[in-house]
This record gives C-alpha cells, sequence and structure tokens, in this order.
C-alpha cells in the first residue's frame, strides 16, 4: 500500500500524535473530574462539621440550663430543710422552757 517507509513513518507519527493528544485531553478531563470531586468532598465536610458545632454547643446549652434547673431544686431543697430545721429547734427550745 505505501511504496516507501517514509509515508508509513508519518502516518504512524500522525496516529501516534493524535494518540497522546487524546491521552492528554482524556487526562486533563479526569483531573477536572478529580478536582471537582474533592471541592465537593470538602464541602461536605465543612458542613458536616458546622452542623457536629452547632450540635456540640445546643447540647452544651442543654447541659447548662439542667444544671441551673438541678442546682436550684438543690438550694430550693436546702432552704425548705434549713426551716425545717430552724422549726424543729424552735419546738425543741419550747419544750425545754415548760
Amino acid at each position: 500500500m505505501f511504496s516507501d517507509g517514509y509515508a508509513f513513518r508519518v502516518l504512524i507519527k500522525s496516529i501516534l500524535f493524535c494518540r497522546v493528544n487524546d491521552l492528554h485531553t482524556n487526562l486533563a478531563e479526569q483531573n477536572r473530574k478529580r478536582e471537582e470531586a474533592m471541592h465537593a468532598l470538602d464541602v461536605v465536610q465543612r458542613e458536616r462539621e458546622h452542623a457536629a458545632e452547632s450540635e456540640r454547643i445546643r447540647l452544651q446549652s442543654r447541659i447548662a440550663e439542667i444544671a441551673e434547673e438541678v442546682s436550684k431544686k438543690i438550694l430550693h431543697k436546702e432552704i425548705k430543710l434549713r426551716e425545717e430545721a430552724t422549726d424543729k429547734f424552735s419546738k425543741i427550745e419550747k419544750v425545754r422552757k415548760y
């Protein structure tokens, strides 16, 4: 088909050049897709971290509320016990006077 080797070599070089060019194009496209995927993963990770931080803050706030409620209950209980102890002590003192 090819009478001389030069034309054949030129054709082979042309085919190889096209293939190499196609490989470079495919590689660039794959790199672009990989970069997009990595960016999407970064965005998702940041959203997850933000959601986790928000949940942590919400839980800390709830714990602080519960601690405050328990503290108030303990204080009221302590006041009640002191009042009861004072009343009993007063009754004992009255009984001793008689």
